[in-house]
């Protein structure tokens, strides 16, 4: 008994924790993200679905990106979906149901809705199916219920009222209607002449569906009929006369007739979307889930924004990333990264230098991916599905409940030591802060012990000087510092890993004028406790970093050099193939020349010697021409003498020619 109480207690316990841990969106303050997301949005549908988004299941997440990267891809190449506006279309249905009957403007809505799933069925028939197999595969999924919205508009206009020749007796009752009506305007302008000195004013008017003469009230009893008002003044009743009494009845009796056809009519309609009821919310969420998407995907293609990558492993790496909410001309981007080695990350440096920004950025583009939408960062982001996102950043006191700062951080912590897996992010700003210094830094080395024991991931900023050396001595946690403008003391917001930050805060005091006595008796009281030869260390370590950074700045430098030489010779090496092809091309020309030519003269003198009358003198010339076929065609190295008409090759170019000009050290081939 006592035991399933306990269970119990410990449940309802456990419920209240993860409802309270939703602060978690207000921390980072999620809304302000979403309420830009909405601008892209114009269906109530997508508006709702943006403003209670939430941390979705890791399986849904992967799908949701996938749908953003695919529909960003889409509105790149074909520009926004044809979406005027869209009505969450479940109240209209639901009325119906109920067996009301549904207005003028509510119909509309319901047509326009039918047409704008038109619209967007033949604005995809463009799409490939495989490239975009999510959203057209959501599209398949709409009915085509394009009788409903004709029937709707053949009854409703444009301007939402019921069209004349909506059905044929509304036609024949406003044909009657504007018939008897012009027959009164008739009569009245007949009246006027004839009341014209009883009238206050030669006109005619309407009053409770009467035409009705403005009569001055001395002369109410000169002119028939009935009283139907009077003016404020008194001076003025307004009378029907005795003429217009029938016809305005018969007029009367015709608007009932007419409003119980627009009635009918609207009775008919609303049973239509009865009938299709479930069609039309079928439809009317696919055109939300689509404005969804791409009111997300256009937010994406706005912040230049990628969709993360969920790993297997447990990792976080965001190259490049922004806080969404900081103005895109202003904001710094950073890295983070965190992995099975580096866990933890102890963030420190000056006030207003950027940490609390920092924890917030990770925190927001962690939660923004998980939530389904893309983050600004210079890559796409490789991360780890984090199931829980804790944080306690900023003053945290609490007046409703009573509790002061440091309680209120105590109160987070406690939520966190008691629910954190190794598979949760952990954001912890100032930690140990709002307590003795000896007590918050011996907390904060707790609490990081108790996480780094835990193997959640936790980015922690401090300033107590035993985490930066907590930091350097534990596996799986590391320093980071934001990087402080020494000379100008002013922050960076650039984020450094591996290394602790000073928090400036003598050099602070110094600038802002603090009395100099005061500034130099502080440095004396921090020497005695040791503090300021670690901070001397810090200082060493920074200088460090910098020598690094610069010497890492020339070696990107002469590896540019470099590389640009390289192409450079690739680029000569192309030009020599291309001359070499070229060169080899000429000599198979000129051989080919040369033998064709000595072929001629061979026959020429096979010519000479095959006739049965040769002469002594063609005998002659014929041995002469064998004579010049058998010069010598010895090949010259690079090393014998060279004469003109010899042969001699080139070794690189793998080429023979003939020797035809000889020019010092240079010959021509």
């Amino acid at each position: 008994m006592f035991q399933t109480s306990f269970c119990d207690a410990y449940e309802k316990y456990k419920c209240a924790i993860i409802i309270d841990m939703l602060d978690i969106y207000q921390t980072l303050e999620i809304s302000k993200v979403l309420d830009e997301v909405i601008t892209f949005s114009h269906t109530e549908i997508a508006k709702e679905k943006i403003r209670n988004l939430k941390i979705l299941p890791l399986d849904e997440v992967t799908q949701a990106l996938t749908m953003v990267d695919e529909m960003s891809d889409f509105i790149t190449k074909f520009g926004p979906l044809p979406i005027q506006g869209s009505f969450d279309l479940s109240k209209f249905v639901d009325i119906a149901n109920k067996g009301g009957i549904l207005s003028a403007a509510e119909l509309d809505h319901i047509a326009t809705d039918i047409l704008t799933l038109e619209k967007l069925v033949s604005f995809f028939r463009r799409a490939d199916k495989s490239q975009y197999f999510s959203i057209v595969s959501l599209l398949e999924k709409a009915t085509d219920i394009n009788v409903l919205e004709e029937r709707i508009h053949k009854v409703v206009a444009p301007n939402l009222s019921i069209k004349d020749d909506a059905s044929p007796e509304l036609k024949k009752i406003r044909t009657s209607i504007f018939q008897k009506e012009q027959s009164v305007r008739g009569i009245t302008f007949s009246l006027i002449q004839k009341y014209h000195e009883f009238l206050s004013e030669d006109t005619v008017t309407i009053r409770n569906d009467h035409y009705v003469l403005p009569v001055e009230a001395v002369n109410k009893n000169k002119v028939k009929g009935i009283i139907h008002d009077i003016s404020d003044s008194g001076q003025t009743v307004f009378v029907e006369p005795t003429e217009l009494v029938q016809l305005s009845n018969e007029i009367c009796v015709l608007k009932i007739d007419e409003k119980e056809e627009i009635y009918r009519l609207l009775r008919m309609l609303t049973e239509k979307v009865r009938f299709y009821g479930s069609q039309i919310l079928n439809n009317n969420k696919i055109i939300g889930e689509l404005d969804f998407v791409s009111a997300k995907a256009m937010y994406a293609n706005e912040h230049d924004a990628y969709t993360a990558t969920f790993s297997n492993e447990k990792v976080i790496e965001l190259i490049g990333a922004k806080h969404p909410l900081i103005d895109k001309d202003k904001v710094v981007a950073n890295d983070f990264k965190f992995d099975e080695n580096q866990r933890i990350i102890i963030i420190s440096g000056p006030n207003a230098g950027g940490k609390t920004v920092a924890l917030k950025t990770l925190g927001l583009l962690v939660m923004m991916s998980e939530m389904g939408l893309a983050i600004p960062t210079r890559e796409r982001a490789n991360l780890s599905y984090f199931p829980r996102i804790y944080a306690d950043i900023g003053d945290n006191q609490s007046l409703s409940d009573n509790l002061s700062t440091f309680a209120a951080h105590v109160s987070n912590l406690s939520t966190i030591t008691h629910f954190v897996t190794s598979k949760d992010l952990v954001l912890l700003d100032e930690l140990g802060t709002g307590t003795s210094p000896n007590e918050g830094e011996a907390l904060a080395l707790a609490v990081s012990d108790f996480l780094l024991e835990k193997k959640c991931f936790a980015f922690i900023s401090s300033h107590f000087e035993k985490m930066k050396e907590y930091a350097y001595r534990r596996e799986g946690i590391t320093n980071a510092m934001m990087v402080f403008d020494e000379k100008n003391l002013l922050p960076t917001y650039i984020l450094k890993i591996g290394f602790p930050g000073r928090s400036y805060g003598l050099e602070m005091a110094n600038r802002y004028h603090l009395d100099k006595e005061v500034v130099e008796k502080a440095s004396k009281n921090l020497a005695k406790t040791g503090t300021r030869s670690i901070s001397d260390v810090i200082d060493k370590l920074n200088s460090v970093l910098r020598e690094n950074e610069e010497l890492n700045k020339e070696l990107k430098e002469e590896k540019r050099l470099l590389e640009g030489k390289k192409k450079d010779v690739d680029y000569q090496s192309k030009v020599l193939k291309g001359k070499k092809e070229n060169l080899l091309e000429d000599v198979e020309k000129t051989k080919e020349s040369i033998i064709n030519d000595a072929i001629k003269q061979v026959n020429d003198v096979l010519k000479i010697l095959n006739k049965p009358d040769v002469k002594a003198h063609e005998l002659i010339e014929a041995k002469t021409k064998l004579s010049k076929l058998n010069e010598t065609n010895e090949v010259f190295d690079e090393n014998d003498e060279i004469n003109i008409g010899d042969y001699a090759s080139v070794a690189d170019l793998d080429i023979v020619g003939k020797v035809t000009k000889i020019n010092k050290d240079k010959v021509e081939l």
